[in-house]
């Protein structure tokens, strides 16, 4: 009986070690596809900026309308939006 407790104490180990590890992957791969997006956001609305004039106001408007779009993602404010914007 004692063998199985290590054995299953050892299996557990590894499973947790390997749900830590899995879940650190994730974190990556989500942080990488989000600063992509916040590049491409910033690309984007600097080219706007440049061939349509688009000022500061229109930059807050963009931003009132992604949090309309995605409530609960504060990463979508008018600063963040216009922070992204200078990448």
């Amino acid at each position: 009986m004692h063998g199985d407790h290590r054995t299953r104490q050892g299996f557990t180990h590894d499973l947790k070690a390997r749900v830590a590890a899995a879940r650190l992957s994730a974190t990556r791969a989500v942080n990488r596809e989000l600063i992509a997006l916040y590049w491409g956001i910033g690309k984007a609305i600097v080219d706007k900026q440049q061939t349509l004039g688009w000022g500061q106001s229109v930059v807050e408007q963009i931003a009132r309308d992604l949090r309309a779009a995605f409530p609960g993602a504060g990463f979508l404010g008018p600063q963040c939006v216009g922070h992204a914007s200078a990448l």
